[in-house]
Protein backbone atom coordinates (compact mmCIF):
# COMPACT_ATOMS: atom_id res chain seq x y z
CA UNK A 1 0.00 0.00 0.00
CA UNK A 2 2.45 2.71 -1.25
CA UNK A 3 0.98 6.21 -2.40
CA UNK A 4 2.85 7.74 -5.50
CA UNK A 5 2.84 10.94 -3.85
CA UNK A 6 5.26 9.11 -1.17
CA UNK A 7 8.09 8.49 -3.89
CA UNK A 8 10.85 10.48 -4.31
CA UNK A 9 12.82 10.87 -7.76
CA UNK A 10 16.14 12.94 -7.76
CA UNK A 11 18.09 12.19 -11.31
CA UNK A 12 19.46 8.42 -10.47
CA UNK A 13 18.54 8.22 -6.85
CA UNK A 14 14.62 7.29 -5.52
CA UNK A 15 13.27 6.91 -2.26
CA UNK A 16 9.81 5.46 -0.98
CA UNK A 17 8.41 6.86 2.54
CA UNK A 18 6.02 3.53 3.35
CA UNK A 19 3.65 4.77 5.62
CA UNK A 20 1.60 1.31 5.57
CA UNK A 21 4.07 -1.59 6.53
CA UNK A 22 3.72 -5.12 7.61
CA UNK A 23 2.64 -5.21 10.87
CA UNK A 24 1.74 -1.75 11.29
CA UNK A 25 -0.58 -2.37 14.31
CA UNK A 26 2.09 -4.22 16.19
CA UNK A 27 5.80 -4.16 15.55
CA UNK A 28 6.26 -2.43 11.73
CA UNK A 29 6.90 1.71 11.86
CA UNK A 30 6.25 3.90 9.05
CA UNK A 31 9.80 4.54 7.47
CA UNK A 32 12.09 5.67 4.18
CA UNK A 33 12.76 2.86 1.32
CA UNK A 34 15.62 3.66 -0.38
CA UNK A 35 15.58 1.96 -4.07
CA UNK A 36 18.05 0.39 -4.95
CA UNK A 37 20.30 2.06 -8.33
CA UNK A 38 19.12 -0.64 -10.27
CA UNK A 39 15.74 -0.43 -9.70
CA UNK A 40 15.55 3.18 -10.30
CA UNK A 41 14.87 3.08 -14.41
CA UNK A 42 12.34 0.58 -13.77
CA UNK A 43 10.41 2.25 -11.35
CA UNK A 44 10.52 5.45 -13.76
CA UNK A 45 9.22 3.45 -16.18
CA UNK A 46 6.50 1.82 -14.07
CA UNK A 47 5.23 5.40 -13.26
CA UNK A 48 4.94 6.28 -17.17
CA UNK A 49 3.29 3.20 -17.70
CA UNK A 50 1.07 3.72 -14.64
CA UNK A 51 0.07 6.87 -15.59
CA UNK A 52 -0.64 6.13 -19.24
CA UNK A 53 -2.94 3.16 -17.77
CA UNK A 54 -4.88 5.21 -15.45
CA UNK A 55 -5.47 7.30 -18.25
CA UNK A 56 -6.97 4.78 -20.51
CA UNK A 57 -9.19 3.46 -17.83
CA UNK A 58 -10.52 7.20 -16.76
CA UNK A 59 -8.63 6.82 -13.14
CA UNK A 60 -7.01 8.55 -11.04
CA UNK A 61 -4.78 7.70 -7.98
CA UNK A 62 -2.71 8.37 -5.54
CA UNK A 63 -1.73 4.42 -4.76
CA UNK A 64 1.52 3.73 -6.41
CA UNK A 65 -0.32 0.25 -7.51
CA UNK A 66 -3.78 1.13 -7.73
CA UNK A 67 -6.42 -1.36 -9.13
CA UNK A 68 -7.55 -0.80 -12.80
CA UNK A 69 -10.79 -2.43 -12.44
CA UNK A 70 -12.49 -1.79 -9.32
CA UNK A 71 -12.94 1.57 -7.24
CA UNK A 72 -10.52 0.26 -4.27
CA UNK A 73 -7.82 2.25 -3.78
CA UNK A 74 -5.37 -0.50 -3.23
CA UNK A 75 -4.72 -3.94 -4.72
CA UNK A 76 -5.45 -6.82 -3.11
CA UNK A 77 -2.84 -9.52 -1.85
CA UNK A 78 -4.69 -11.64 -3.92
CA UNK A 79 -4.11 -9.79 -7.34
CA UNK A 80 -0.17 -8.89 -6.11
CA UNK A 81 -0.18 -12.96 -6.14
CA UNK A 82 -1.55 -13.13 -9.78
CA UNK A 83 0.63 -10.69 -10.92
CA UNK A 84 3.65 -12.34 -9.74
CA UNK A 85 2.25 -15.48 -11.58
CA UNK A 86 2.10 -13.97 -14.98
CA UNK A 87 6.03 -12.46 -13.93
CA UNK A 88 7.01 -16.48 -13.27
CA UNK A 89 5.71 -17.37 -16.67
CA UNK A 90 7.42 -14.48 -18.51
CA UNK A 91 10.51 -15.25 -16.56
CA UNK A 92 9.81 -19.18 -16.92
CA UNK A 93 10.77 -18.97 -12.95
CA UNK A 94 9.28 -19.23 -9.80
CA UNK A 95 10.29 -17.18 -7.07
CA UNK A 96 9.14 -15.88 -3.39
CA UNK A 97 8.41 -12.48 -3.04
CA UNK A 98 10.08 -12.29 -0.08
CA UNK A 99 13.71 -13.75 -1.28
CA UNK A 100 13.34 -10.65 -2.95
CA UNK A 101 13.70 -8.67 0.52
CA UNK A 102 16.41 -11.33 1.13
CA UNK A 103 18.44 -10.20 -2.08
CA UNK A 104 18.12 -6.39 -1.33
CA UNK A 105 19.37 -6.90 1.88
CA UNK A 106 22.53 -9.03 0.98
CA UNK A 107 22.81 -7.12 -2.06
CA UNK A 108 23.21 -4.20 -0.08
CA UNK A 109 25.69 -5.75 2.40
CA UNK A 110 27.79 -7.29 -0.01
CA UNK A 111 28.09 -3.40 -2.33
CA UNK A 112 29.15 -2.25 1.73
CA UNK A 113 26.21 -0.92 3.51
CA UNK A 114 26.56 -1.24 7.06
CA UNK A 115 23.78 -3.86 8.33
CA UNK A 116 22.77 -1.32 11.12
CA UNK A 117 22.02 1.09 8.05
CA UNK A 118 19.84 -2.54 6.32
CA UNK A 119 18.07 -3.42 9.26
CA UNK A 120 16.54 0.24 9.41
CA UNK A 121 15.48 0.42 6.04
CA UNK A 122 14.41 -3.71 5.86
CA UNK A 123 12.13 -2.31 9.35
CA UNK A 124 13.88 -5.07 11.49
CA UNK A 125 13.73 -4.01 15.40
CA UNK A 126 17.03 -5.18 15.67
CA UNK A 127 20.22 -6.29 13.98
CA UNK A 128 19.72 -10.13 14.79
CA UNK A 129 16.59 -10.45 12.74
CA UNK A 130 18.04 -9.16 9.66
CA UNK A 131 21.02 -11.68 10.52
CA UNK A 132 18.94 -13.99 11.11
CA UNK A 133 16.32 -14.64 8.71
CA UNK A 134 17.66 -12.15 6.06
CA UNK A 135 21.38 -11.05 5.31
CA UNK A 136 24.65 -11.07 6.87
CA UNK A 137 28.21 -10.36 5.81
CA UNK A 138 29.37 -13.08 3.48
CA UNK A 139 32.68 -14.65 5.40
CA UNK A 140 34.89 -14.41 2.60
CA UNK A 141 34.10 -10.72 2.66
CA UNK A 142 34.69 -9.95 6.25
CA UNK A 143 38.38 -11.74 6.03
CA UNK A 144 39.06 -9.43 3.33
CA UNK A 145 38.42 -6.26 5.05
CA UNK A 146 40.23 -7.68 7.91
CA UNK A 147 43.16 -8.38 6.11
CA UNK A 148 42.71 -4.79 4.60
CA UNK A 149 42.28 -3.12 7.93
CA UNK A 150 45.23 -4.35 8.92
CA UNK A 151 47.31 -3.84 6.15
CA UNK A 152 46.12 -0.45 6.06
CA UNK A 153 47.20 -0.03 9.91
CA UNK A 154 50.52 -1.82 8.93
CA UNK A 155 51.81 0.70 6.32
CA UNK A 156 50.49 3.55 8.71
CA UNK A 157 52.34 2.56 11.81
CA UNK A 158 55.80 2.03 8.39
CA UNK A 159 55.64 5.60 7.37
Amino acid sequence: MLSLSNVYIDGDVAEIYAVHVKGEDTYGSERWVTVHPDGVPILKKYIEARKIRLFAAGRESDSLFPPLVTNLEYISYKRICMLKSYVEEDLGEQFELRKCRRTFGQRALNEGQEIHNVSIVMGHSSLATTQRYYCDKEQHAASTEMRDFWTRKQQTEDA
